[in-house]
């Protein structure tokens, strides 16, 4: 990196500190693949099949999850105000049957699951046997109201898909 660029990007960060770590993964990028692997578990405990990981579900909850992180928010509705279904489809995402779990706080993949688990409508989503497909995402700002963001989507098509 030149020295130039160099010096404007440590001044952005002391004048601008919090865009300067705004949706700044979390280090521990193997969490998303934990999470995938601990929701196929979970599926597999109640006799349900897992799902596959889907690119543009991957991408659309990805998104989600640093958008949140980015702009301090809590929401279904992203800042664009897209609805979770519309976003999904934005994203390139043709299933018609579809779901969003969404949390906030918890930094690990572990926790956010058994705050899933807790909640009734997000366990039915993770149970839900026509889902086949998910994405996940997490988006991280240490000034932001809860820290880390995560989006679990689902979907029934499997559009361009990968084991966890």
């Amino acid at each position: 990196m030149p020295i130039r660029s160099l010096v404007l990007a440590v001044l952005c960060a002391i004048a601008f500190p919090a865009a300067a770590h705004a949706a700044v993964p979390n280090p521990r990028d193997g969490e998303l693949k934990l999470m995938c692997r601990q929701i196929n578990s979970f599926r597999a405990q109640n006799g349900i099949a897992p799902m596959k990981m889907s690119s543009p579900l991957v991408s659309a909850a990805t998104w989600m999850s640093s958008d949140m992180a980015t702009k301090n928010y809590f929401s279904h509705t992203d800042s664009l105000g897209r609805a979770w279904n519309t976003r999904l489809g934005a994203f390139g995402y043709t299933s018609s049957t579809i779901g969003e779990n969404i949390a906030a706080g918890a930094g690990d993949a572990a926790t956010t699951i058994n705050q899933w688990k807790n909640s009734p409508g997000h366990r039915a989503a993770m149970l839900n046997p026509s889902y086949r497909a998910m994405g996940i995402g997490r988006g991280y700002n240490p000034y932001s109201a809860y820290g880390s963001y995560w989006v679990a989507d689902f979907g029934a098509s499997l559009e361009r898909v990968s084991d966890c």
